[in-house]
Order: structure tokens, then sequence, then C-alpha cells
């Protein structure tokens, strides 16, 4: 009887052992962590994110850091307020002029004076005001150095005109800068016919060096061309060719107007002139005996 029935007990007894096992678990009877049934994990709070504030003064730093002193100067006229344009402008230009100058600075030592003239050259083309209070890089070398390049480009007068506005330069290196400008000043003259002018600067040139070998050869060929232009007037007057001698007596004149000499003989030579004219006049008159016909 139990042996018949026992196969209608096994799926019960089966059943049995699953509830057993299953609440053995659930009450940790193996050591392990009861189990509770899934509950949804709470949400997590993620804080907003902060946005970067931009800096536009730190973006002018980087690029001067960078040697971009160009873009620099760009960033720093575009600043929201005058005070800080102004500020950052000023000091990107001071900066970027102290950059220069030691690099100027360099290549003078290195032997490259015209690089250096010219790169000197764009500093004060940018930054005028550098003239007056001149950063510590530009030493009376590298001044000198610019100031000769301008003589040579013809800058003469505004070399005369700045050589003083710094304390650069002790005084005979002023005085040897003047010597040179008034001296390139008269050569420039001479080329261009222009002969008092050039007589007024090497006269000056020449108070600064008297014993200056060229400043003395720009002289003598002036003398040279005065004394050519005195005997060439004597001549066409011994020739009888009045107009002709006046010609060369005034470019005498036109050159040295002090040469009293030749101003006595255009005066006399104008008085000769006029005498002949009217007995020329009186000579063509009609009632002129000596033109009458004849007989």
């Amino acid at each position: 009887m139990i042996a018949q029935s026992s196969g209608h007990l096994r799926p019960v007894i089966s059943g049995l052992l699953t509830f057993c096992l299953c609440a053995m678990l659930s009450s940790g009877l193996f050591g392990c962590e009861p189990m509770t049934p899934e509950s949804p994990s709470p949400s997590v709070h993620h804080a907003p994110k902060k946005t970067a504030v931009f800096n536009p003064t730190k973006k002018i730093a980087l690029l001067e850091h960078a040697g971009n002193y160009p873009k620099a100067l760009e960033e720093a006229k575009l600043l929201p307020t005058s005070s800080a344009r102004s500020e950052w402008t000023e000091k990107v230009l001071r900066d970027w002029s102290l950059f220069d100058i030691t690099k100027a600075g360099a290549m003078y030592k290195s032997g490259h004076k015209e690089d250096a003239a010219l790169l000197v050259g764009q500093v004060l083309d940018r930054q005028p005001d550098l003239l007056k209070k001149p950063s510590s890089g530009l030493t009376p070398e590298l001044w000198t150095n610019f100031l000769l390049s301008r003589i040579n480009e013809n800058q003469e007068f505004w070399v005369i005109q700045t050589i003083g506005e710094n304390d650069l330069l002790d005084n005979a290196q002023r005085e040897d800068l003047l010597f040179h400008s008034y001296l390139h000043l008269s050569e420039r003259r001479v080329s261009e016919k222009k002969y008092h002018s050039a007589l007024i600067d090497i006269q000056r040139a020449l108070k600064i060096h008297p014993a200056d070998p060229v400043a003395l050869a720009v002289m003598k060929s002036l003398q040279d061309l005065q004394k050519s232009w005195t005997d060439k007037g004597y001549l066409e007057f011994t020739r009888q060719h009045l107009r002709r001698a006046l010609f060369y007596w005034q470019k005498v004149i036109d050159l040295d107007p002090k040469d009293q000499d030749v101003k006595k003989n255009i005066l006399k030579t104008k008085d000769l002139l006029k005498k002949l004219e009217l007995i020329e006049q009186e000579s063509a008159s009609p009632g002129n005996p000596s033109m009458q016909p004849v007989h």
C-alpha cells in the first residue's frame, strides 16, 4: 500500500525540499547574506558644472610669454575698460621694446650692425617716447650705431634734433655725431648742386673737427669750384663777353656771397653794360649825325 503511494508522494517531497532550501538561504543559514528583493538604486545627484570664466589678461600674458607681441597688443586693445586697455597696451609695448632692444644688442655685438640699427628703428617707430626714457638695453654704442645709420639715410636734420633728447651720450659723442651729420649733409648738397648750403655745412663740420681729411677735401672741392668760376668770368671779360662774365661771377656769389672782389667785378661790369647800351641807343637814333647817309 505504501509502495504504491510512494510515486504519488515524490512531487510533494520535492516541493517541500525546495521550500526548505529557499527558507534556509533567505535566513542566512549558510553564511550568505539574506536575499532581499531588489529595489531601485537611489538616483545620484550631480552638481551643476561650473562654467570656466574667460580671462583675457591671462591670454595676453600667455601670448607675451610665447613672444607673440603683435597679437598680444591686438588683444590688449580689445579689453573692456579704457584703464585696462591703457595699462596692458603700455605693458605689452614696454615688454616688446625691451625684448627687441636686447635682441638688437646681441646683433650689434655679433657684428650685424645694420640689422641692429634696423631693429632699433622699428622699436622707435612703434614707441617714439622711448627716446626720452630709453630702456637699459639701449647702450651708447647701440644708440650711436642707429644714429649713424639715419645719417646715411639722409636724415641728418632728424639726428641733429634728436642727439640731445636723452643722456645716453656724453658731449664728445654728441659732437662727433654732429660732425658726421654736417659732413654728410654737405656732401649731399654738393651732389644736389646746392653749393652755398654745402659751404655752410662743411664750415660747421670743420669747426668741430678742423683737421678731418674728408671734411677738408670737401672744402677744397668747393674752393676749387669757386676759383674756376672766377677765372672763367675774367676770361670772358677780357674777350668783351660781358654777359658771360656776369654769368660765371654770379655763380661765385651764389656759392659764397661774401666774395667781395667778385661783387665789385659784377657792379663794374653791370655799369659798363649800361653805358654800352646807351651808346648803342644813341648810335641807332635817327638824329644822330653819324648815322646820316653820306652824300
